[in-house]
């Protein structure tokens, strides 16, 4: 069981995947602005699924942490912001 996750590069979601965590130890994903400039993009026509998982961007200028043209779907207890 991994709890935490450093990007330090982007992450491109080409192909369906989900990210599943536990309650109550949701795993976190730190996405570094240091080392990656657009965090996690989704391709077109491609679905992420984040189901109790914890994003936090690390020294962001206000970029998406998320983007892309794919489908997000988020559920359980899932959270997105800086750190």
């Amino acid at each position: 069981l991994v709890q935490n996750t450093m990007l330090t590069a982007d992450l491109i979601i080409d192909k369906n995947l989900t990210i599943k965590g536990t309650v109550p130890l949701r795993p976190f994903i730190f996405v570094d602005y240091n080392t990656t400039t657009n965090g996690i993009l989704i391709d077109a026509n491609k679905k992420l699924i984040l189901d109790n998982i914890d994003i936090k961007a690390i020294n962001s200028l206000n970029q998406s942490v998320i983007s892309g043209t794919g489908t997000l779907e988020i559920s359980g207890i899932t959270t997105i912001g800086k750190q």
